[in-house]
């Protein structure tokens, strides 16, 4: 069942001494409002829903809340804040700045509900799936000790550098991409266009085709028999794997896969402690409990497997565990090395400082990596396209040769 949208409503009301009072709630339906203007003891008068403030489910289809959005946001605002100009006239200002409309309309709503009383945790709930796992747990901690400004800061910075070292990774991947798209592109156009022709001829001349001819024609023919077939065929497939990846169990299936793959797995599990140190290194100085900070930093690894261990590590600590001990339990998942410096900046006292230098550590050493495995992949993603390119051309040229000498 569809998990029903927050809506922002505007009311009026009378309290007990005849003053009309007005004010903004975030509510899944005018029920909502009216109880919650009825648990303050007031009458009401009118409930309205807000005309800029409706969900972001029916606005703007193809625009969506990017990471540099929300950098652009958290900068802007905290450098207003610290400049001492109010909330609602820095969020008044951000909005005039914002070119998308998404976020505009995302903002106006946030600027609504705090006029209406609201704290800048409640106001931006209903929108926190738009935001990394932390940001609403750090607003939170900044508004309890009074240092939104620091802590929308310290955000900003993580999202730089999250951007930073995501923009890397994808770099570093995209040549073997490239390749491996191009070589598949040019194979099916090869098998969809140029085989079918030459099958025809050499069925007319009745040449004897080899095995490796009749291989790529029988693949040909599979693929032409029915493009209307292959589409659905291809349309189910995609929808069976953004199904699976919905689930729980086809989720937790694929980043088991990812964190096992003997040639990215090194890769891979450095570049989600990355995440979850840098994530802690975050929060600790904001305010955030270490238990919070767990729970936050499980979700910013953005891998079922290390969420489930970091859960675990969470109860070790309620337990009365040492960080260091229980990450140390789970030492499939984390370097060494990591459990060790992380011991030693919980004996010194100086944890996140500790988190974050080991967090650089290991962005510079992924980026090292991801140069070595893109210098390793390039010859071998050649040597795979030669081969696929020399195997087609072969099926392609032995008939022909096999047709020239009979005419001969």
């Amino acid at each position: 069942m569809k998990k029903k949208q927050l809506t922002i409503y505007n009311y009026t009301a009378y309290d007990a001494a005849g003053v009309l009072v007005k004010g903004v709630f975030s509510a899944k339906g005018r029920g909502e409002v009216l109880d919650h203007i009825l648990s303050k003891g007031l009458k009401p008068m009118n409930i309205e829903e807000d005309a800029h403030a409706r969900g972001l489910s029916d606005i703007r289809l193809f625009e969506r809340i990017e990471l540099e959005d929300v950098l652009f946001f958290a900068r802007n605002l905290a450098t207003s804040l610290r400049m001492g100009v109010p909330a609602t006239e820095a969020l008044a200002l951000i909005i005039e700045d914002t070119e998308k409309h998404i976020t505009q309309d995302m903002l106006r709503a946030v600027l609504t509900s705090i006029r209406g009383g609201s704290s800048f945790t409640a106001a931006f709930r209903p929108y926190e799936k738009h935001f990394p796992p932390m940001f609403l747990g750090m607003l939170e901690a900044g508004e309890r000790s009074g240092q939104l400004d620091q802590t929308l800061m310290l955000f900003a910075d993580y999202v730089e550098r999250s951007h930073e070292f995501r923009g890397k990774v994808r770099s570093a991947l995209m040549y073997p991409l490239v390749v491996v798209t191009g070589s598949i592109l040019v194979s099916l156009l090869v098998i969809v266009f140029m085989v079918p022709r030459l099958s025809r001829i050499f069925t007319d001349a009745q040449v004897e085709l080899p095995f490796i001819t009749r291989l790529l024609v029988s693949i040909s023919d599979t693929l032409t028999y029915s493009y209307t077939l292959d589409a659905v065929v291809l349309v189910a497939l995609i929808a069976t794997i953004v199904w699976a990846l919905k689930t729980d169990r086809g989720r937790h299936v694929f980043d088991t896969v990812a964190v096992r793959a003997p040639l990215t797995k090194d890769i891979v599990r450095k570049t989600i402690t990355v995440r979850i140190t840098r994530t802690l290194a975050t929060l600790l100085p904001s305010g955030v409990s270490i238990l919070d900070a767990l729970t936050l930093a499980g979700r910013a690894g953005g891998n079922a497997v290390y969420n489930a261990a970091l859960l675990r590590i969470k109860d070790a600590v309620m337990a009365g565990q040492p960080i260091a001990t229980a990450f140390s339990a789970e030492s499939q998942y984390f370097p060494k090395l990591f459990i060790g410096l992380l011991a030693i900046g919980e004996r010194t006292g100086k944890l996140a400082d500790t988190l974050k230098s080991v967090a650089d550590f290991y962005e510079r050493d992924i980026d090292e990596r991801l140069k070595r495995l893109t210098s390793l992949i390039e010859p071998i993603m050649l040597v795979i396209l030669g081969l696929v390119v020399g195997a087609i051309a072969l099926a392609v040229l032995l008939p022909i040769y096999q047709l020239v000498g009979a005419v001969r």
